[in-house]
C-alpha cells in the first residue's frame, strides 16, 4: 500500500475508533451532560472524515472511478504534503484524551480548555483541540469543492458512505428535541457554506500549481537547497520581521527549484495556524503568465483553509459573493483582488505565506508586483525572478 493510502487508511480506522470511545463514553454518562452541541458536531465532523477518506481510497483503488469523480490539483497537493500526516497526528491526541485503559476514568484535561455550561469537559476538551488544526482536515471537510462539475456526485458518495458508519446503540433515553434540532440546524448550516464557497471558487475559476510543485520538487537532488534556510534573509521573513523577499538570479541558476524547495520547507515547518499558497508564473502555459490568474489562485488557496478555522466564515462568503458580483472590480482587476486579498489575510490567526516564482515570466510584472505590494502588510511574501 503507498503511504497515501496507508494514511488515509488510517485517518479512517482513528476517526471510526474516537466515534466509538466517544460514544461509549457518553453511555456512561448523564445523557443531559454529555449530549450537548459539542458531541453532536463532534460526531458529524468524524463522520465527515472517515467519508471522504474512504471515497478517496475508491478513487484511489479504481482509476475507472476517476472518470467519474475528479480529484484536482488542490487535492492532489493535499495528499502530497505534510497535512494528512498532521490530520493523523491530531486524531491519536483526540484519541488519548478520550481513552484511559477503554474505560470511563478520570481525565486529564490541559488547562487551556475551557468548558461552557451544560457540556462535558472531556467532550470539550476533544472538540476544542479538533478545531484548534481544523484547518489541515479542511479538503475532508468540504469533499464536495474538489471539483466544481463533479462536486454534486462526490458530495452524495461522501453522504452515504458516512451514512453506513456504524453508530453504538445508546442506553438511555432518546436524544431532546433541541438537540436534534440542533443537529438539523448545524448540518444545514455546513450545507449553506460549503454552497457559499463552492460558488466563490467557481467564480475564481482559479489556476492550481501542485501538480508543477510535484514535478519541480522530484526534480531537487537529496540535501540541496537547504542553504536558503540559515539565510538571515528567509529567517527575517519567515519570523514576519520582513514582508517581502525577493531573490534573483539569472535564467538557469535555479530559482524554480529553490521556491519548490521554500514550498516544501513551509509545508512541513508552518505552524498549524498558518496557511501557505503558492503560484509558478510559466511563459509556457498562458494563463500563468496573467497577473489577475495569480491574484485569483493565491485567494483561493487561502479562503478555502480559512473558512474551515473561522467559527463564523458566512460573513466572509457572503461579503466575497457580492464583490465578486462587480466582475470588473474583482474578476479582471489586480487591485481588486489584492484589497480582497487583505481582507481575508486580515482575517488569519497569522500572516498567510506566499511563495511566487518567476515574477518576470508574467507578461504584468508591474502590475502583478504592485497588487502583492499593496498587500505586503497583511502577508509575507516570497518572489523568485530574474533581474530587471
Amino acid at each position: 500500500m503507498d503511504p497515501a493510502k496507508r494514511i488515509l487508511a488510517s485517518l479512517v480506522s482513528t476517526s471510526q475508533c474516537i466515534h466509538t470511545i466517544a460514544a461509549q463514553y457518553a453511555n456512561a454518562k448523564d445523557v443531559s451532560q454529555v449530549r450537548g452541541h459539542s458531541l453532536i458536531r463532534l460526531e458529524m465532523e468524524l463522520q465527515a472524515i472517515s467519508a471522504s477518506c474512504r471515497a478517496i481510497l475508491e478513487i484511489l483503488d479504481d482509476p475507472s472511478r476517476s472518470r467519474q469523480y475528479i480529484i484536482d490539483d488542490r487535492l492532489i497537493g493535499w495528499l502530497s504534503n505534510a497535512e494528512p500526516r498532521r490530520c493523523l497526528a491530531t486524531l491519536n491526541e483526540m484519541q488519548d484524551l478520550l481513552k484511559v485503559d477503554r474505560g470511563v476514568q478520570p481525565f486529564n484535561v490541559p488547562s487551556e480548555f475551557s468548558c461552557p455550561e451544560g457540556e462535558d469537559e472531556v467532550i470539550v476538551a476533544v472538540s476544542t483541540l479538533f478545531h484548534s488544526r481544523k484547518s489541515h482536515f479542511h479538503f475532508l471537510l468540504t469533499g464536495d469543492i474538489w471539483n466544481y462539475e463533479a462536486g454534486a456526485g462526490l458530495k452524495q458518495n461522501i453522504s452515504n458512505a458516512a451514512s453506513e458508519i456504524t453508530r453504538i446503540p445508546r442506553q438511555h433515553p432518546p436524544i431532546a428535541a433541541n438537540y436534534m434540532m440542533s443537529e438539523d440546524e448545524s448540518l444545514r448550516k455546513r450545507e449553506a457554506i460549503s454552497l457559499k464557497l463552492n460558488k466563490f471558487l467557481h467564480f475564481l475559476d482559479a489556476l492550481g500549481c501542485a501538480a508543477k510543485q510535484k514535478e519541480t520538487s522530484s526534480l531537487r537532488q537529496l540535501d540541496t537547497c537547504t542553504w536558503l534556510f540559515s539565510t538571515e534573509e528567509y529567517k527575517s521573513w519567515r519570523d514576519a520581521n520582513n514582508s517581502l523577499l525577493l531573490l534573483h538570479g539569472k535564467a538557469g541558476a535555479g530559482k524554480t527549484v529553490l521556491a519548490s524547495a521554500a514550498i516544501d520547507d513551509l509545508l512541513e515547518t508552518k505552524h498549524e495556524e498558518e496557511i501557505l499558497a503558492y503560484f509558478y508564473c510559466d511563459f509556457r502555459t498562458g494563463r500563468s503568465t496573467s497577473a489577475v490568474e495569480v491574484m485569483r489562485s493565491i485567494l483561493a488557496q487561502l479562503v478555502a483553509p480559512l473558512c474551515a478555522v473561522l467559527v463564523e466564515p458566512e460573513d466572509l462568503l457572503d461579503d466575497l459573493l457580492k464583490d465578486s458580483n462587480n466582475r470588473a472590480a474583482l474578476f479582471y482587476n489586480v487591485k481588486g483582488l489584492s484589497r480582497c486579498l487583505s481582507k481575508i489575510a486580515k482575517l488569519c490567526p497569522r500572516k498567510p505565506l506566499l511563495v511566487v516564482d518567476a515574477l518576470d515570466e508574467c507578461r504584468e510584472v508591474e502590475t502583478l508586483l504592485d497588487g502583492l505590494i499593496m498587500a505586503k502588510d497583511d502577508v509575507r511574501i516570497f518572489v523568485t525572478s530574474r533581474p530587471h
